[in-house]
């Protein structure tokens, strides 16, 4: 196992250095990711709305969005693993394609499904039970909730080892990896995302002081769900180039044959 703490500025850079470039080799594909982007942010608008500020209902996880989020995630297989294998092969995509049959899309997918239901179990559990449980329930689901996230860290190389066929794209081989690099994987995730999210706060403020016109078809409504899915687009690939990036840096095992 590599022991060179991975530079969170330079895989930063380097995360925004290849989107960019991916952009520019494959416009089709950016293109297409804003789109489902787009189509996901206004579903999730129209079907879970933000309360009213005199509402006292609390935020509840909405499984009819839940479930649109996982046909987001299909979709945007394809663009994911093009945009993995640029980084890592310099192979450029030139249409997209959904191929269920394929094994790379089908691990890519499954891998991608198995870590949401792992981080979305516990979270629908603790907002459908907010009323009844007492302090000691909350605690135990939020233990649960930051174990399934720490689990999530640890899978990061394990994408583009998949993506790129790898010989030991493993869970096993990605948690053998990522060992001792939970906290400098999660720091370069946010310092790569953090100004993005951040750009959606001026517009937030500015659906508050129009809520009472605040439609889909509101002028702030219309720019927070298209800022919204710009976001949601862009992080997913600056995440992609963030993993890329760490397995060229800390994947030994996942490069090589499970068991070498």
């Amino acid at each position: 196992m590599s022991t060179v703490k991975p530079p969170v500025m330079e895989v930063v850079v380097s995360a925004y250095r290849n989107v960019g470039r991916a952009i520019q080799a494959m416009p089709q594909l950016a293109v297409i990711a804003f789109l489902l982007s787009l189509a996901y942010s206004i579903i999730d608008f129209v079907l879970n709305p933000v309360p009213a500020p005199d509402t006292a209902e609390p935020t509840r996880i909405d499984p009819i969005v839940f479930v649109f989020s996982i046909v987001w995630s299909f979709l945007m297989t394809p663009v994911l693993i093009a945009l993995h294998r640029f980084i890592l092969l310099g192979e450029v995509t030139a249409g997209y394609a959904i191929d269920p049959k394929n094994p790379r899309f089908l691990r890519f997918f499954g891998w991608s499904l198995a870590l949401s239901l792992l981080l979305t179990v516990p979270a629908f559990l603790a907002t459908a039970a907010s009323d009844q449980m007492g302090g000691y329930g909350a605690a135990v689901l939020f233990a649960l909730l930051v174990g399934c996230f720490f689990v999530i860290l640890r899978a990061t190389i394990l994408f583009p080892a998949i993506a790129v066929d790898a010989p030991g794209a493993t869970w096993s081989d990605a948690f053998t990896d990522t060992r001792g690099y939970v906290w400098r994987i999660l720091a370069i995730g946010l310092v790569a995302t953090l100004p993005l999210w951040l750009a959606l706060i001026p517009i937030y403020i500015l659906q508050e002081l129009t809520r009472a016109n605040a439609s889909l078809f509101a002028p702030s409504s219309i720019l927070l769900v298209m800022v919204t899915g710009l976001v949601s687009a862009a992080t997913s690939a600056l995440l992609v180039a963030v993993a890329s990036r760490l397995y060229q840096l800390i994947g030994d095992r996942v490069k090589q044959p499970s068991g070498a």
